[in-house]
């Protein structure tokens, strides 16, 4: 079931944005940048999901690094983002609500799923690693 969960959870958050129109284009990534550890997700309707897995969302200026070690060894995906309005936008204008309170960013995933991520000072060095070495899946956009 917790898998389930975890991949309707990537699913969503990959695929289950919502378009919008062009918005002031007034980026604000300074509140979201840094490294977030996830430290609770909950569904709607269905079970909190109690990982065994790590997940990390890492932003740059940039760039949004998506990890996980689910299966065993970390996935990292890379998308291009800005942050705008509490919301984080792809290139393409898609976006997924998103609110930083001190050292807390909540994800929503549109009345389906929220999750809360602690700021972490330092990615673990395995992931830098390869995130050096640029072993990652390059995105242009969320829905890719």
């Amino acid at each position: 079931m917790k898998k389930i969960l975890a991949l309707l959870s990537l699913f969503i958050f990959a695929i289950g944005f919502q378009s919008c129109g062009d918005d002031d284009n007034d980026n604000d990534n300074s509140s979201i940048i840094g490294i977030w550890k996830e430290s609770s997700y909950h569904s709607i309707g269905g079970d909190d999901d109690e990982d065994d897995y790590t997940v990390y969302y890492y932003f740059t200026p940039d760039y949004l690094y998506s990890c996980d070690n689910e299966y065993g060894t970390w996935n990292i995906a890379r998308y291009k983002y800005h942050y705008n309005n509490g919301n984080i936008y792809d290139e393409d204008g898609d976006y997924i609500p998103a609110t930083v309170s001190g050292s807390t960013l909540t994800l929503s995933f549109f009345g389906l799923a929220t999750e809360k991520c602690q700021k972490q000072t330092a990615l673990p060095s395995e992931i830098k690693a390869l995130i050096d070495r640029e072993q990652f899946t390059t995105l242009n956009c969320l829905y890719d």
